[in-house]
């Protein structure tokens, strides 16, 4: 299901705050350090906590290839970085969604979208459940002004706003 199925708002449509975007992250050590300032015990992860008080981590692998990376090195994801934060804790949208199989298990896979307006960007967080289903891990986060709404806000919504 979509989100007009539920009857949710065009983004167009929504009256929403700016965010601000720090464009004095330009460079590797910036991007670095930027990373190592949220770390708490070894260094190779951030932990975070959603809404409900889940704990959420993003590895520094991670990190480093959706920031780095040849593929997404033209969309300033570290700008997006120091907002992950109240996205997961302040969402305006929560989707469950089917992945896909996991082609080692066979078994399907189903990912959290965290999804928070501003004005000037829609930043989506995307989670899934540890393989060993004792944590829940960020997988990737963008800012989906460039995606089609329809693909973004569909699945399962599981919440709306402030609850």
């Amino acid at each position: 299901m979509s989100y007009e199925k539920y009857g949710l708002e065009k983004w167009e449509d929504m009256k929403l705050e700016q965010v601000y975007l720090d464009k004095s992250i330009d460079n590797i050590q910036k991007i670095h350090e930027l990373f190592k300032i949220k770390t708490t015990d070894n260094k190779k992860f951030v932990r975070y906590e959603d809404y409900l008080g889940r704990k959420i981590s993003l590895r520094w692998n991670t990190y480093t290839t959706k920031t780095l990376g040849k593929k997404y090195k033209g969309q300033k994801r570290e700008l997006l970085f120091p907002h992950i934060d109240d996205v997961l804790k302040n969402p305006d949208e929560v989707w469950l969604r089917y992945y896909g199989v996991d082609k080692r298990t066979g078994e399907n896979i189903y990912q959290t979208d965290y999804i928070k307006f501003y004005d000037n960007a829609k930043i989506l967080v995307n989670t899934t459940t540890t393989e060993d289903m004792e944590g829940i891990e960020i997988n990737t986060w963008f800012s989906i002004d460039d995606v089609n709404q329809k693909e973004r806000r569909k699945g399962i919504l599981i919440r709306k706003g402030k609850e």
